[in-house]
């Protein structure tokens, strides 16, 4: 229950620190503004102060488990070029994009060759008709990706690689907010550029990566305590 009760803790304390939702843009929420108030900022620093040595924890953490997922990458990109990080990274890089201009142009079916079938057609039904219902759009711009860091691998035993996954912590420098298309008027969110992560999850499917699962930022935590599941696999040098 205690320890329970501290992860409730950081996770509140980094959705204040990074003004951020539960899960921004692609993934269905918009990017909060909580520290722009004396009353936030004054939380915030409450936090900051009784919560420090639990957030260089969680830093340490995940700063570990990214140098070990780092580490098994390597070892299982011998065996297939597909665990390349820095093909990895440019898959990912490429993803993100598409799939955030994909969603501010409330159409996710033209990037649905770069997600899972049930993740793509299961974002459209909860969030994006649910808010054309409701006469309102989701604006996303990107600015620019500021990093992506590996968290969690599990390679399969097939010869292909298929089903593997990985989880990626991207964040991005970017605009989220909502809008009433009647008068154009902001219903929530706001305009300026955030620096916002997101938990990115993708799976190896017909000799390509595509997202499975898009999550918050705070989640990154859960997916640093797991151990990845690294299994020597035939040689097979198909990129990703």
């Amino acid at each position: 229950m205690k320890r329970n009760a501290i992860l409730i803790l950081i996770v509140l304390f980094f959705i204040i620190l990074g003004n951020e939702p539960i899960m921004a843009a692609a993934g269905g929420s918009i990017a909060k503004a909580i520290t722009k108030s004396f009353w936030g900022k004054l939380l915030l620093f409450v936090l900051s102060v009784i919560l420090l040595p639990l957030i260089i924890w969680v830093y340490l953490k995940e700063y570990f488990a990214v140098k070990k997922t780092m580490k098994d990458l390597q070892f299982l990109a011998i065996s297939n070029r597909a665990f390349d990080w820095l093909s990895l990274k440019m898959r990912a890089s490429e993803v993100f994009m598409r799939v955030q201009i994909a969603w501010d142009k409330n159409n996710i079916e033209e990037v649905s060759e770069w997600m899972d079938d049930w993740y793509w057609q299961n974002q459209k039904y909860i969030h994006l008709e649910k808010w054309e219902e409701k006469g309102q759009r989701n604006i996303v711009n990107i600015k620019k990706i500021t990093d992506i860091k590996p968290l969690y691998v599990q390679s399969s035993n097939s010869q292909n690689a298929e089903d593997s996954r990985v989880i990626l912590s991207i964040e991005a420098e970017m605009q989220d907010y909502l809008v009433r298309l009647s008068d154009n008027m902001i219903v929530e969110g706001d305009k300026e550029f955030k620096e916002v992560e997101s938990v990115w999850t993708f799976i190896y499917k017909k000799g390509k990566w595509v997202v499975q699962n898009i999550e918050e930022g705070s989640t990154s935590l859960i997916y640093s305590k797991m151990e990845n599941v690294v299994s020597a696999i035939p040689v097979n040098n198909q990129t990703a």
